[in-house]
């Protein structure tokens, strides 16, 4: 299995956890992408179910709030556990939070 470098630094043994201070943060739903080649992640020998069997659990299933995405994916994971257990493996290059998008400067917007 190709092992490809993630541009982030590790912390703890886990990938970092960006937007936490987000005032437009959506409560407990995040992005998670995987250390991927510039194509295809999923090509490169590592899926969905070498993850699930990681974290221990199958989030595709489990949650009404989960998209499949190029390089990972988008869930609602609001156990901390589970989060860290995501973030803690080595496949994973960085976890997002979800955050809402506000449209400035347009009528109605101010």
């Amino acid at each position: 299995m190709p092992q490809y470098e993630s541009n982030f630094t590790r912390v703890n043994g886990l990938a970092p956890l960006f937007g936490m201070d987000s005032k437009s943060r959506v409560q407990d739903c995040y992005g998670v992408y995987f250390v991927h080649d510039d194509d295809d992640y999923y090509s490169a020998g590592y899926s969905l179910d070498d993850h699930w069997a990681y974290i221990g659990q199958d989030l595709s299933s489990q949650t009404h709030e989960f998209y499949k995405l190029k390089h990972g994916y988008r869930a609602e994971i609001p156990d901390v556990e589970l989060l860290e257990r995501v973030r803690a493996d080595g496949n994973v290059s960085f976890v997002e939070v979800e955050q809402l998008i506000e449209p400035s400067g347009m009528p109605g917007t101010e």
